[in-house]
């Protein structure tokens, strides 16, 4: 049981300081932001969906273990479990959604994905780009693919405009 209320506080503390972070960043990157600086991104619903799962799965988590405590029978420690899962995901939304993002520079790039290294390279390392079915640009340096970019993605149009700026031409899937 008292593994339980670890877990519980150390998530409750993680989601406290990712939503500082999230709020303070959001707030820095809107003022600096124009036609050739700017920053694609994720989405804002995505990130306040993982927050509000997160949330969520902590809340019910911390309703059921008092449900366990007060001796509730119908209550069972696979509750705990699922709604620990579910938090988990919840915060795993988070981060990817935070930590993932282009930054565009005039003609640099860089790119940032989650668990992985950032990578910085200009429009003209850019072989090819190519558009799937689900309007989701695939960009690749050389055979590499360097970074996917939904089409709901915040900037995309200053993206694409940036593309078609720098006279890369985007092959339709077949």
């Amino acid at each position: 049981m008292i593994q339980y209320i670890v877990y519980a506080l150390t998530m409750s503390i993680l989601g406290g300081i990712i939503n500082h972070l999230y709020t303070r960043n959001d707030k820095a990157e809107k003022s600096e932001q124009d036609d050739d600086n700017y920053t694609v991104s994720v989405p804002k619903a995505l990130k306040q969906a993982g927050i509000a799962m997160f949330a969520m799965g902590m809340i019910l988590f911390i309703i059921f273990f008092i449900f366990i405590l007060r001796g509730v029978p119908s209550a069972t420690t696979g509750h705990l479990g699922v709604f620990l899962i579910f938090a988990l995901i919840g915060l795993y939304v988070i981060l990817w959604s935070d930590a993932w993002h282009i930054k565009v520079n005039g003609e640099k790039l860089e790119v940032r994905r989650f668990l992985r290294r950032t990578q910085r390279l200009t429009f003209s390392e850019i072989d090819r780009v190519k558009m799937t079915k689900k309007f989701q640009l695939v960009l690749y340096r050389g055979k590499t693919r360097v970074a996917v970019v939904d089409l709901l993605t915040d900037n995309r149009s200053r993206f694409d405009a940036s593309l078609e700026k720098h006279g890369i031409r985007i092959e339709k899937s077949a």
